[in-house]
């Protein structure tokens, strides 16, 4: 029952960001080394057929049919109403005609794909991932200044808006990731290692980005619009 739990979980992360996604492989991988793990802390042999004997049939429902499942419950909101964005398939489709309601969903969450593929765009305001944890630079919503010709002079008016995540919380928990890297250093324990892949699997992804930007604008992409 856990695995279905953390399957659901999993999946209402997908819904939340399709980032969670890396998290979906990340933590199949560690229900089967644990697994294998456990098997040979008792002993057993043939530890790798065992494994895939016990694993193999229920990983799919475990990280696959229930995450899709629980992100397709996210948008019942949209499905449940008629005014939710391109509810009848017109705006994604190449001679704007209406189609069905799950024509008209899978072509939303194509456009979606096809926009995240293609961002690769760079911009003066963006953070370096190495700054993340830090929280090195915060993300802007809105900046501006009047008057506008005169920007940054005397007498001119700054406006921001930002998002920064609780300092307390972000710089005690990088002293706890350094912690978990000695603890899985000196003593390989998998509970360290479990919190070290899942930093990972959200943070290194990001490293390898050549577009990293602080924030898309909400106001511009239909894909940011409410779902219900």
């Amino acid at each position: 029952m856990a695995a279905h739990g953390g399957g659901a979980c999993l999946g209402a992360a997908v819904a939340s960001k399709w980032n969670g996604v890396w998290f979906v492989a990340v933590f199949a991988f560690l229900v089967v080394a644990w697994d294998l793990g456990a098997r040979r802390a008792a002993g057993f042999a043939r530890r790798g057929h065992a494994v895939f004997r016990s694993d193999a049939p229920w990983l799919p429902l475990w990280f696959a049919v229930i995450p899709a499942a629980v992100y397709t419950a996210s948008w019942s909101g949209w499905f449940a109403t008629s005014y939710g964005y391109d509810r009848n398939g017109a705006a994604f489709s190449s001679h704007h005609q209406s189609a069905s309601t799950l024509v008209a969903w899978l072509q939303y969450n194509k456009w979606m794909l096809q926009f995240g593929l293609g961002l690769n765009s760079g911009q003066t305001y963006k953070s370096n991932p190495l700054g993340w944890l830090v929280l090195a630079r915060p993300i802007s919503f809105y900046s501006d200044c009047l008057p506008s010709a005169h920007c940054g002079a005397t007498g001119s008016t700054e406006q921001e808006v930002l998002a920064i995540g609780t300092p307390a919380i972000w710089w005690g928990g990088l002293a706890a990731l350094v912690f978990c890297i000695g603890w899985w250093a000196m003593r390989r324990d998998w509970r360290a290692g479990a919190v070290l892949l899942a930093v990972a699997a959200g943070w290194l992804r990001g490293s390898g980005s050549s577009c990293t930007t602080s924030a898309p604008s909400s106001s511009t992409t239909p894909a940011s619009s409410s779902r219900s």
